[in-house]
């Protein structure tokens, strides 16, 4: 063979483990879960000027939720204006605890997300809660 071709390997396909078609998600990633939440108009400003980049809406969403004791926290009056849908990606566990307490607590999703980050900001003095 002269050098001036150019030289084709076959690769060895029985070796590697191949992904199945279709797969081009990492299994080793934290699964995370869309969740479309209205916030409260008093909660929405406070709340936005403490993120800097992009995610860190969800992340301070996820640390509000690991904060608190959701079974038992005073819950926010939610019937104040709220803002358009925000969409948040939240870990699995997250969402599990999120979908426990509101069912035992018979909450929607929205009044624990919105409780959590009332608290959340209050502890961050960036709001007041009347007691």
């Amino acid at each position: 063979m002269e050098r001036t071709q150019n030289v084709v390997r076959l690769l060895d396909t029985k070796s590697k483990a191949r992904k199945p078609r279709g797969s081009s998600v990492d299994e080793n990633r934290p699964k995370t879960i869309k969740l479309a939440i209205r916030f409260l108009t008093g909660l929405n400003g406070p709340l936005r000027s403490q993120t800097q980049y992009r995610g860190d809406l969800s992340q301070i969403v996820m640390d509000a939720l690991k904060e608190l004791d959701l079974m038992t926290v005073a819950l926010i009056d939610i019937r104040e204006p709220k803002e358009e849908e925000t969409c948040l990606m939240l870990s699995e566990d997250s969402m599990k605890a999120l979908k426990k307490a509101s069912k035992q607590r018979e909450v929607s999703l929205n009044v624990l997300v919105n409780t959590a980050l009332a608290h959340w900001l209050a502890d961050k003095k960036a709001i007041k809660l009347k007691g």
